[in-house]
């Protein structure tokens, strides 16, 4: 599968990898960039170089944060809640509608992959401090991965294929 991924800019990248390493060595879970997925599907490498080359969205995306979560799915065990936008949500349906997928758009930030007790979960959730509140996003790459992602195993094998900065209308 390839996913197109909402990669955020320097500075808050740097901030979610730390802590995705800070995470990933007191959990003992795998660490991985930091990303907002934003479509999926099985279609091959030439096409998704063809897709990110197209893109209509030429500029940076800035999405709020709502809150610090976590979920019983392994990809979202603890992560980064964003408040959805037009800008978001009209490059993910353009994706969408180029590799032919339906999924529905959660734009969100996972900061630990891991099977743990919910209460565990509730507790690292809560001992989160964000220094901002708004994340600008400034790249879309596409990244070869298995699906379903299930084990720390399956991420090791990611693959990035290309990257595409969102300002690049002058260009």
């Amino acid at each position: 599968m390839i996913a197109f991924w909402l990669s955020p800019a320097a500075g808050a990248r740097e901030f979610f990898e730390g802590l995705i390493k800070e995470l990933g060595e007191r959990y003992n879970a795998p660490r991985f960039e930091p990303h907002v997925t934003l479509a999926g599907g099985d279609i091959s490498d030439e096409r998704a170089l063809q897709i990110l080359q197209n893109l209509s969205i030429r500029e940076p995306i800035e999405l709020s944060i709502t809150g610090i979560e976590h979920s019983e799915k392994y990809t979202k065990t603890l992560f980064v809640q964003f408040e959805s936008t037009p800008q978001i949500e009209a490059l993910s349906a353009e994706l969408q509608k180029a590799i032919g997928s339906t999924s529905e758009l959660n734009p969100h930030l996972s900061l630990l992959y891991k099977e743990m007790p919910k209460a565990s979960k509730a507790d690292a959730a809560q001992a989160i401090s964000l220094p901002f509140s708004t994340v600008q996003f400034d790249s879309v790459k596409a990244v070869v991965t298995p699906s379903p992602i299930t084990t720390a195993e399956d991420i090791t094998v990611w693959r990035t294929l290309v990257t595409r900065r969102l300002d690049f209308a002058a260009q």
